[in-house]
């Protein structure tokens, strides 16, 4: 399983066809110098333990849900204009998957999976299952859908930017990487991330579970090695992949790692946080606002 590290791009339509971005991300770092004073080094052992101050700024997965649902009418309702009939697709919200932000932490789910997250095969899988049910989109369709190719089809005006677009600007939603888009907040864990990675304390850290590794036949400089090593590519763990992934709970936990790390990466959190006050507000009313306006799209449907 890959890290999730990297600033996410979620594709909005996991079964429809649909357009996404990502575009640059404004977030602003200057508030960021020196390592910063950490707080207590909590006990992290279990997915459950992990708590971050930027977790509060993400919908949750039953509002994405919501606002994916009311995406998909606005869309239907808009390719009908083109004499154009969208079967809106069976959508379930896909699982609260383990927080990885910090890579793997719980040994039970270490026997059991590797470095795989429970029940994300499943998921993928049943995503998959639907997409083969899906009707084909003709290239007529898709001109509407995406504002490419002709302005007029069957005599009606291509808004711009296509159904797509539509939809987004009346839910709200932007895909630019500004506040109101979720992928801002990303931006700033994702930069929180590296500079914890970069910092002393836990570099010193990741060099003591890299020793514990090595002493039980394993070779990495970082968890993140381990976690993204291509040997263990497989849908289902390997047996050497599982003893990989144990032995790195192991040495996490002797070496308190996962605790320095979240102490550390909390801390760069909040100091991004203060330094982005503003532009976080806004994001969470715009947050708002989407999930009022997905809210009244599927009340009148």
């Amino acid at each position: 399983m890959k890290s999730m590290r990297p600033v996410w791009c979620p594709i909005i339509a996991a079964v429809a066809v649909a357009v996404t971005a990502c575009g640059a991300v404004q977030a602003d770092v200057g508030g960021v110098s020196g390592e910063p004073a950490i707080g207590p080094i909590p006990k992290v052992d279990s997915y459950d333990d992990l708590r971050f101050p930027l977790d509060s700024y993400h919908q949750t997965p039953e509002q994405r849900l919501s606002v994916k649902r009311a995406d998909d009418v606005l869309m239907r309702d808009c390719l009908r204009r083109y004499g154009f009939d969208y079967e809106l697709p069976d959508r379930t919200g896909q699982p609260a998957l383990e927080n990885r932000v910090i890579g793997i932490v719980d040994q039970g789910l270490a026997t059991r999976y590797g470095y795989k997250p429970a029940g994300y095969l499943d998921h993928a899988n049943s995503v998959k299952e639907a997409k083969s049910k899906q009707a084909s989109w003709t290239p007529e369709m898709m001109s509407v859908l995406n504002g490419e190719g002709q302005s007029k089809i069957n005599g009606v005006a291509v808004p711009e930017g296509g159904c797509s677009a539509e939809a987004r600007t009346a839910l709200g939603r932007r895909l630019d990487g500004k506040p109101g888009d979720e992928n801002f907040v990303y931006r700033l864990e994702a930069t929180a991330g590296s500079l914890a990675e970069q910092d002393s304390r836990v570099k010193a850290a990741f060099a003591k579970w890299s020793s514990c590794m090595a002493a039980a036949g394993f070779d990495y400089r970082d968890p993140w090695q381990a976690n993204n090593d291509p040997a263990f590519s497989a849908d289902v763990a390997t047996q050497r992949e599982i003893d990989t992934a144990t032995t790195d709970v192991g040495c996490r936990a002797q070496h308190d790692v996962n605790g320095i790390w979240v102490a550390v990466e909390t801390a760069y959190q909040e100091q991004l946080m203060a330094a982005n006050a503003e532009a976080l507000r806004s994001h969470r009313s715009a947050s708002a606002e989407q999930l009022q306006k997905s809210e009244t799209v599927l009340s009148g449907h």
